[in-house]
């Protein structure tokens, strides 16, 4: 969920929008602003609530904030995207610290730091394949649409990633490559939806009691 966002929208925003660089990389900022908030608040009340209906709470910010970018088009006002990353970041704040917390009071002491390890390394294994398959379905919608348009027929794809390039070519050519680009990313954020949903249905294996209770 966090590569199909954080590495596709500024490609939306400046592909299908026309935003510069800089307006692209500050749809980006809710996400670590909520994020960085809701986990702070989030750890210091993490014995409020069982973790299971924390987390579920949290991946179903995050199936929403999803549900959001799947519907975006190039007509959506820049407030959907807005709303769709600040709920993403919300939905992370509430999970990830008691992700981090189920996780190391599950295991003996001894075993702690390993456990951790193991966390990070699967984290940055997850990204490193929702990189490789969102790319994958990406790059093929995209080489799809413009192999079967009569417009974009013999163009490159690459100048059409960043709005300054893209508006060196013709009307014409600009808005066919827009549709392009936004039946692509439509792809890529349907597969974060997917995501997200089997995240929240692991949520269900979580403890229900809190981590400070003596039934834990």
């Amino acid at each position: 969920v966090l590569v199909s966002m954080s590495a596709y929208i500024p490609i939306f925003a400046q592909g299908v929008l026309g935003k510069s660089p800089t307006e692209a990389g500050f749809m980006l900022m809710p996400l670590s602003l909520f994020w960085t908030l809701t986990a702070i608040i989030g750890g210091r009340t993490i014995g409020v609530a069982s973790p299971r209906y924390r987390t579920m709470t949290g991946m179903g910010l995050l199936i929403v904030g999803t549900v959001i970018l799947s519907l975006i088009t190039r007509e959506s006002s820049d407030v959907f995207i807005y709303l769709a990353v600040s709920l993403i970041g919300i939905g992370f704040g509430l999970s990830q610290p008691v992700f981090m917390v189920v996780l190391q009071t599950s295991v003996d002491w001894s075993l702690r730091g390993s456990a951790t390890a193991v966390n990070s390394f699967l984290s940055t294994t997850g990204q490193t394949l929702g990189v490789a398959i969102f790319g994958t379905i990406f790059n093929l919608s995209i080489l799809r649409s413009f192999a079967a348009s009569d417009t974009l027929s013999g163009y490159a794809i690459d100048p059409f990633f960043q709005s300054s390039t893209a508006k060196t070519f013709g009307q014409d050519v600009q808005y066919a490559a827009e549709i392009a680009l936004s039946h692509g990313l439509r792809y890529v954020f349907i597969g974060g939806v997917l995501c997200a949903i089997l995240a929240f249905a692991m949520t269900w294996r979580l403890p229900k009691v809190r981590p400070d209770d003596p039934r834990s």
